[in-house]
């Protein structure tokens, strides 16, 4: 191939930032000075309470003795350190005090219209298009044409990749520049791109060598135009895969177990506490108003979001219900406690998350709708404990905070900040359990993973059934059931098709249900979305699986979480299984 210059379309933006320049205060810092006020220490045990490096720990512990927050003492064996009452002090908060010193400036930054990746200008530099026709006739040129539906940047992307390493994010301003269409000029030479950043996506290099394939027989003076591949979704590029510790009461069966869980998280925030659900209903809000209100008079920030989805049975009562409460909390002045959001995320996502006093966050992810269920129904969730995957489940919650139009706002740079100061923390070294989010069309991977994959038992719990069930997973579970004959097959589902919908029977019309166990509605109601195979795999999630085939172009719309771990899928199940039976028996 001979060498071909390449035309990649970008927009150049222009934002001002405001940021904290100076390094800030890790959460494991905090952590091990929180240790320190509780009582004196060696490294030694501090070392190996964190799993930490022994030489990590010294690190922590001169920085936090430079700042006056720790001391040296002797005990009768070692010397140790203990927190001074400066120290203690700090290490109540829920962030230490910082050093850092705010600064805002505007900031020039490059989005690539194919995969929306952020650049710098530096990384990336761009080129007015006359430029580019000026260079055209003296080499050939491919334009990569941007596909039509152009991809955004993603807040994570933005907050990650534009600062440097002493700065910090606080948040991004709304009013800028308007877009300014710019091309990025790389070279294309024996099969390889030159001009591009090390990070760039293997999904944009990819798509650059294509078009210099497809343009081969561009010369000096012709223009030739190459349509770009559509681009990618969240879930569909590299999934983040976070080593994590989860241990038996960090996994949510039933109503009770949730409502729990969400108490308890609800009255630990001292700083944020951020809930999704798809609906809203006044009985729900109701009972957990005093919570919410005692929490934000504590100083915490209370955002609550919804998403309200397509069940026809309920469209237009969530935005009713929103309106009268709104209008209520104006009306009380408790709306600058409890932000109840007016706009819709258009996600059917039920997650909670929120800081702690002295610890890292927590978060829910699970199928119960925190904001309108009654707590009555089988439920699925799970407590995820680590900061990165917080981190990572904050970041999905700054994208949905955007609304439909993608707009940045005040509450989307909170979460992104939030995010950001999360992200670094180092990862666990020993957790028992592989993580990652999974987001719409990409649970239907998932699912025909499973199929493909399960040699002794798959089990899925649905709230709704529909016809996409059949092509979504009967007809692959039928195929599989006549590759692996020791394959057996549960599936539970909450409540019937709607009516003009076809019916179970229907649905498997035509198809052998044979060794597939089927268990229909009963109480308590499954409101539960499951997917675990064999022994080890388990998707905990909003997604119905017997219903929903969530569609690309709105990736958020279901967003969950995949398990792997020693015994996992089995504990699950069956955990379920044994609920629905206590339930069963006491109707």
């Amino acid at each position: 191939m001979s060498n071909i210059r390449v035309a990649i379309p970008v927009y150049r933006r222009k934002r001002k930032f405001h940021l904290e320049k100076g390094r800030r205060w890790s959460i494991v810092e905090h952590l091990v000075l929180a240790a320190l006020a509780e009582k004196p220490q060696g490294v030694a045990d501090l070392a190996e309470a964190g799993r930490m490096h022994q030489r990590l720990v010294i690190e922590i512990l001169i920085r936090l003795m430079r700042a006056g927050w720790v001391e040296l003492r002797s005990s009768p064996t070692e010397l140790v350190f203990a927190a001074s009452a400066a120290g203690a002090a700090a290490a109540g908060k829920a962030e230490m005090p910082s050093a850092a010193t705010p600064v805002a400036r505007w900031m020039n930054f490059v989005v690539d219209r194919t995969t929306g990746t952020v650049f710098k200008p530096r990384e990336l530099p761009f080129l007015h298009k006359n430029a580019v026709i000026e260079r055209e006739l003296r080499e050939a040129v491919v334009w990569m044409k941007p596909p039509d539906l152009e991809s955004e940047y993603e807040v994570e992307d933005l907050v990650e990749h534009l600062f440097r390493q002493d700065e910090h994010f606080i948040g991004m301003e709304r009013a800028g520049d308007r877009l300014m269409e710019r091309y990025a000029l790389v070279l294309v030479r024996g099969g390889q791109v030159e001009g591009l950043p090390k990070r760039a996506p293997k999904r944009l290099v990819d798509a650059v060598l294509d078009a210099a394939k497809r343009g081969a027989a561009s010369r000096p003076g012709q223009s030739v135009v190459v349509a770009a591949p559509p681009p990618p979704a969240p879930g569909e590029g590299e999934v983040k895969v976070r080593q994590i510790t989860i241990s038996d009461e960090d996994l949510l069966i039933g109503g009770g177990a949730n409502e729990q869980a969400l108490l308890q998280l609800i009255a630990g925030a001292r700083e944020r506490l951020v809930i999704h659900s798809t609906f809203v209903s006044k009985n729900a809000f109701e009972r957990l108003r005093p919570h919410l209100l005692e929490v934000a008079r504590r100083g915490a920030r209370v955002e609550l979001m919804w998403g309200e989805g397509d069940d026809r049975r309920s469209i237009g009562r969530t935005r009713q219900a929103v309106a009268a409460l709104r209008e209520e909390l104006a009306g009380t002045g408790e709306d600058e406690l409890i932000r109840l959001h007016p706009f819709s995320t258009r996600s059917h996502a039920k997650f909670v998350i929120a800081d702690r006093s002295g610890g890292a966050p927590h978060a829910l992810l699970s199928s119960c709708n925190w904001l309108s269920s009654g707590m009555g129904l089988l439920e699925a969730g799970v407590r995820l404990r680590d900061a990165r995957l917080v981190a990572d489940l904050l970041y999905q919650a700054a994208e949905l905070s955007r609304g439909r139009d993608g707009h940045w706002n005040e509450l989307t740079s909170q979460l992104a900040a939030y995010a950001a100061s999360l992200a670094g923390a180092p990862p666990v070294k020993s957790g028992n359990v592989a993580a990652s989010l999974v987001f719409g069309a990409a649970h239907r991977e998932l699912l025909a993973r499973a199929s493909e994959r399960a040699e002794r038992r798959l089990f899925l719990t649905s709230h709704r059934v529909s016809a996409a069930a059949r092509q979504a997973l009967l007809i692959p579970l039928g195929a599989a059931l006549k590759a692996r004959p020791s394959l057996a097959v549960e599936l539970r589902y909450g409540i019937a098709p709607d009516a003009g919908e076809p019916d179970w029977s229907a649905i498997t019309r035509g198809l052998s249900m044979e060794r597939i166990g089927v268990i229909p509605p009963c109480k308590p109601e499954v409101h539960a979305k499951l997917l675990a195979w064999d022994n080890d795999d388990v998707v905990i999630t909003s997604q119905n699986w017997l219903s929903a085939d969530p569609a690309p172009t709105n990736p958020r719309r279901e967003i969950g979480i995949h398990l792997h771990g020693a015994g996992l899928a089995v504990k699950v199940a069956d955990a379920l299984s044994a609920a629905a039976i206590r339930k069963d028996s006491h109707e």
